[in-house]
């Protein structure tokens, strides 16, 4: 998950993102959701990431899981592709971009 926090980030991690960005599937073994979740209670721990997502939630009220996204799309200047009609609203008002 380095590509989660800008200084973690690296060549390899960064060729990773690229090569699922562009189509390519990744299989993990049924203890990822944990994983995530230990990262995420860590980079809380020390204070990343979830002030961010949490910055975005609570304005446009969304799910925490709905401006991780939003969060990930704005550092990542990529448009954000979602149907729900919330989230739309939350990334026209926080000047993202959403895909067509």
């Amino acid at each position: 998950m380095p590509w989660c926090f800008g200084d973690e980030s690296n060549p390899y991690s960064d060729a990773l993102l690229a090569r699922l960005e562009a189509g390519e599937e990744a299989l993990v073994p049924c203890l990822w959701p944990f994983e995530v979740t230990n990262a995420l209670v860590f980079a809380k721990q020390r204070g990343r990431a979830v002030n961010e997502v949490r910055a975005l939630a609570e304005p446009y009220r969304l799910t925490a899981y709905d401006a991780a996204y939003l969060e990930l799309s704005m550092r990542a200047d990529v448009p954000l592709a979602t149907l729900d009609e919330a989230l739309r609203r939350a990334v026209l008002a926080a000047g993202a971009k959403l895909l067509d």
